[in-house]
């Protein structure tokens, strides 16, 4: 892909939207990359936490198959992220290609399975007003701090039961209380 100078504005007005994916989160500011169509281009755009937008105009095997499966083609570009130290199993819920339960402990699992030593964390889902921000939680059941690992699938499950348990009282802008989700680590 080469970058190209375009306003957004002149590629929204003017062209076609073939697919757009949308991150979910609610401290950084909006993050999107989407993929438009007007008669001499096919163009990639990566909007990202409140950087000036970068345009990239694809060469003619990436129109090809930008083409034939645009949100997939997306989701790929996703794929080639480096999300950094971020779980990339979170990122992808959070842009909305994966669904947490894809990930979550499967039924039929004991409370002694320890994931292959590897053991397990949990995901809070939370329920805000146009939004579901997903995070780790930590020692202390925040999402600030390092991911907890529970040495058993029990062990978590028990958490995840104390934090459900008891009256729930919603911050600003909440919907709910939170959903829970627990992984592999």
């Amino acid at each position: 892909m080469k970058e190209i100078k375009i306003e957004k504005e002149v590629l929204l007005g003017e062209w076609d939207t073939l697919a757009i994916i949308r991150r979910q989160q609610y401290e950084y500011g909006d993050s999107e990359i989407s993929l438009h169509r007007c008669a001499a281009a096919i163009v990639y755009c990566e909007e990202l936490a409140g950087d000036r937008p970068l345009f990239y105009a694809l060469n003619k095997d990436e129109r090809e198959e930008a083409l034939k499966a645009p949100r997939l083609w997306l989701e790929n570009i996703l794929n080639l992220f480096d999300f950094s130290d971020e779980d990339s199993r979170l990122e992808m819920c959070r842009w909305g290609v994966s669904d947490c339960d894809d990930y979550a402990a499967k039924d039929g699992l004991g409370d002694e399975d320890t994931n292959d030593g590897d053991g397990w964390v949990i995901v809070r889902e939370g329920i805000w007003f146009n939004q579901a921000p997903l995070d780790l939680m930590d020692e202390e059941g925040g999402k600030y701090g390092e991911a907890k690992i529970y040495s058993t699938l029990g062990e978590a499950r028990e958490q995840v039961e104390e934090w459900d348990s008891g009256t729930y009282i919603t911050m600003s802008g909440e919907a709910g209380r939170p959903n829970y989700y627990i992984w592999p680590a």
